[in-house]
């Protein structure tokens, strides 16, 4: 299907839904938010919120970056722009979902993002859930989501242009400028943003230091969203967003010629979406249309070129309605369309999925007790589709101190790569596989304190996540043949953890300070067979992960400090990669030129020089540099 085409599929697709993620909130005492599906996250869950002051230190890089360095999640990157993938609680990156404005943005082709194609500077809000939460965002979503959005608002008329420029080492030069336009009635803005960088880092190997070669990466980014207000309670939106990766691929480390492949990641996304309300219902429609094409240059390749590129059709429509003050119910239904070719299937690809979900919303002491039930159901031809379901509640034990609690079920859908594989000298897909399923419990207190002057939060949960019948690719170990891999539902895992989040601020008349503290304990077990009684951890994921952050502001100077601990990780069941220490330091001074407000900065990444490696054989930057600006005019 041709890209043109599927826009005028667009257009002609009658279902639309609106998804506005709304607030952030870390504590959800409420159980539903207007404009957001079910309410922004998952209630009684744990929720991880950047906020504008981290996002600003990330504008130039990725999410994945920003994952790597302030949060518990494992990224499992290549490089600097290389293959990034995100691991929540001990699953793998098919298990995390990322949720833009609402949209599962899954992969059909292979259930993974790529998330060096998701510039942090383009978004308004990142937010990482862990835990299970197929009831409200479907397939995928078994260990944990990324939730990326945009905000527009309206008000009096304005103009808000913004221009950010940086450079550094390896020849890093980077562009992100947005243009918006806010009135009473309408919003609108577009974003672009421009990154290229030769990438030819110095790392050690062994006693030797080497220039990394073929490394060189250019990302282009655009977006642009529009918000309509219709009447007093209505509003319609429309979202484009446009990224496309070129990347050198660079060798390993113990090869002794430099790489030769190329790979080039173009992704459309679109959506159209419509919110309406009245004294107590709310209709939400929204569409999306999202087209996702990869090429992939090499000699090793047949022909010397594997193109891969797949479409997804997403149409919801939700209805809320309030029984009563404490009293509410969602109804949904979702319709999804995916289609994928690949120089490596055995057929072109496509299914139609429908969804039916449902939330029923208790609040029995408002404010203080909240619970939340919810359930799904997707349909498939040819596939059993196991019903889901999720029982969620936060209570408020003293001023301050809220227990929270998640129980959940969670499925995972065979992605095409999995299925269509066409049969070659190492490997053939299994069209005959089953969904995954697994359940999900957390449990955790969070306490905060606040006062004038001083403000502290601190959090710690426990929980276990199991999934059965794992997809797993092994080899088929056929007698007198050579052995090629196939994917079979034969493994399962079982995880257990504790996760611990703290953060004090503290203003003294013009000083402002602010520390942070992440820990996790992630013993992921993966185990060959149902039988097993004794598994391995889960490869390239750390038992042991902290992060650390310092941030002091006075007058107009500032200074911020993170650091982040990864314990030794898997590379195989014999194999592992050792621990590593990585810091990053950023001095930066605000002042404004008139009316327009502006800030430098510089920033020394990697500060303690260590050498290490994220997947093995693949170099990562010893110490290097930042330096940029930001203005409003």
């Amino acid at each position: 299907m041709k890209f043109t085409d599927a826009v005028l599929m667009l257009f002609f697709y009658n279902s639309l839904v609106f998804a506005d993620i709304g607030d952030t909130v870390i504590v959800l005492k409420e159980v539903e938010a207007r404009g957001v599906r079910f309410g922004k996250y998952t209630p009684g869950a744990k929720v991880f919120v950047f906020d504008s002051a981290i996002r600003a230190s990330f504008t130039s890089q990725s999410v994945a970056e920003l994952l790597a360095m302030r949060s518990l999640a494992s990224v499992n990157s290549y490089g600097p722009e290389g293959l990034a993938s995100v691991c929540i609680r001990g699953g793998s990156s098919r298990h995390t979902a990322v949720i833009w404005n609402g949209f599962n943005l899954r992969s059909p082709s292979s259930g993974a993002m790529n998330f060096s194609c998701l510039p942090a500077g383009f978004f308004d809000e990142i937010a990482l859930q862990p835990g299970g939460s197929s009831t409200m965002y479907g397939s995928g979503a078994s260990t944990g989501a990324i939730f990326i959005g945009d905000k527009l608002a309206f008000g009096r008329k304005t103009f808000n242009p913004i221009l950010n420029l940086e450079g550094g080492s390896f020849g890093k030069k980077s562009l992100l400028s947005s243009l918006a336009y806010i009135s009473p009635v309408y919003s609108g803005r577009i974003k672009i943003g421009y990154q290229h960088s030769n990438n030819n880092f110095r790392y050690k190997y062994g006693n030797t230091i080497n220039t990394l070669e073929h490394a060189a990466f250019k990302r282009l980014s655009v977006s642009q969203q529009n918000a309509f207000k219709i009447g007093a309670l209505s509003r319609l939106e429309t979202n484009f967003w446009y990224t496309q990766l070129d990347k050198e691929i660079p060798s390993s480390i113990t090869d002794v010629l430099p790489g030769t492949a190329h790979q080039t990641d173009r992704s459309t996304k679109t959506a159209l979406s419509y919110s309406g309300y009245g004294a107590n219902w709310s209709l939400l429609l929204r569409s999306g249309l999202f087209f996702d094409e990869v090429d992939y240059i090499s000699p090793s390749v047949e022909n010397g070129k594997s193109h891969n590129q797949s479409i997804s059709l997403i149409n919801e429509i939700e209805c809320r309605y309030t029984l009563s003050y404490f009293h509410s119910i969602n109804i949904g239904f979702n319709n999804t369309y995916e289609h994928a070719s690949s120089s490596g299937y055995s057929s072109v690809t496509g299914r139609l999925r429908n969804a039916l979900y449902a939330r029923y919303n208790i609040a029995p002491v408002a404010g203080r007790l909240v619970f939340a039930f919810e359930g799904r159901q997707e349909f498939l031809e040819s596939s059993s589709i196991p019903f889901v379901y999720s029982f969620n509640s936060n209570a408020e034990l003293a001023r301050g101190l809220v227990f929270k609690s998640v129980f959940s079920k969670h499925y995972s859908l065979p992605v095409f790569d999995d299925l269509f594989w066409a049969e070659d000298a190492f490997a053939k897909g299994n069209p005959n596989l089953k969904p995954e399923y697994g359940y999900n419990f957390e449990t955790g207190i969070n306490y905060t304190f606040k006062n004038n002057l001083f403000r502290s939060e601190n959090e710690i949960t426990i929980y276990r996540n199991s999934i059965y019948d794992l997809i797993k690719w092994l080899p088929d170990n056929v007698p007198g043949k050579p052995s090629k891999y196939i994917p079979t539902n034969i493994t399962y895992s079982k995880t257990l953890g504790l996760e611990y989040s703290g953060s004090v601020q503290k203003k003294i008349q013009n000083l402002e300070v602010g520390i942070s503290f992440l820990y996790g304990y992630t013993h992921a077990q993966y185990f060959d067979s149902l039988r097993s009684k004794s598994g391995y951890q889960g490869f390239y994921i750390p038992k042991h992960k902290v992060n650390l952050a310092f941030t002091a502001t006075v007058y107009r100077f500032g200074v911020s400090f993170a650091c982040t601990y990864n314990s030794i990780r898997y590379v195989n069941v014999i194999n592992e990669l050792p621990a590593y220490l990585l810091g990053n330091i950023e001095l930066n001074y605000r002042n404004s030129m008139g009316k327009f407000p502006f800030s430098v900065f510089f920033k020394v990444n990697n500060a303690f020089n260590t050498n290490y490696q994220v997947m093995s054989g693949y170099a990562q930057p010893l110490r290097n540099y930042g330096f940029g600006m930001n203005i409003s005019l």
